[in-house]
């Protein structure tokens, strides 16, 4: 199975370089490409960039640059997958920490490995997830103008609120998640 990993920057090499280290040793083992783009201030050009690298990949970890992994257990990519092959109506496994400061998430059911939620955006945030290939059919092709730089994100969860996928977050996490902000002026020095 081969994952890209779809990694958007901004200038920020320190923070850019910090995500890198963190993430490395849960895809040690695995097939995965990393495609990292630069958008300089251009966020819509740089997804559309990033998407234009999706091929043969069976799944996709999206992330931006001021995005550390912060859970010691590395098995919370293979275990994304195990729920993401166990469960054919879950698409995206949202990888943020419950308590970031993004509005609440919602449990709506628990299932072996997860909970499924509802939540700001409708589960679907280009910061941190993994997802099935297959979502990304069905978001594609990427918005040609969007109203704010929040536009691309409203715009393909619509899509994906449509795709009839269920949002997951696995269990077993501190915070029931894997990743924590250090950008946007919160823990830069993490």
């Amino acid at each position: 199975m081969k994952i890209k990993v779809l990694l958007l920057s901004n200038n920020r090499s320190d923070l850019l370089a910090k995500t890198l280290a963190s993430i490395t040793p849960a895809l040690n083992g695995f097939d995965y490409d990393l495609v990292v783009v630069n958008h300089s201030g251009d966020i819509l050009q740089g997804r559309k960039q990033l998407c234009s690298y999706l091929s043969d990949e069976d799944y996709v970890l999206s992330l931006e640059d001021d995005w550390l992994c912060n859970e010691e257990n590395t098995n919370w990519v293979s275990k994304s997958i195990g729920v993401l092959e166990k469960y054919s109506d879950i698409g995206i496994i949202r990888l943020r920490r419950s308590n970031d400061g993004q509005k609440p998430e919602i449990i709506t059911s628990e299932r072996d490995g997860c909970k499924l939620i509802s939540c700001w955006r409708s589960g679907w945030t280009s910061n941190p997830h993994i997802c099935k290939r297959s979502v990304y059919d069905k978001l594609l092709p990427v918005p040609k103008k969007v109203s704010n730089k929040n536009g691309f994100e409203q715009e393909f969860a619509k899509r994906y609120n449509a795709s009839g996928f269920a949002t997951a977050k696995l269990s077993g996490y501190r915070d029931e998640g894997v990743f924590i902000h250090i950008g946007g002026g919160r823990g830069m020095n993490v």
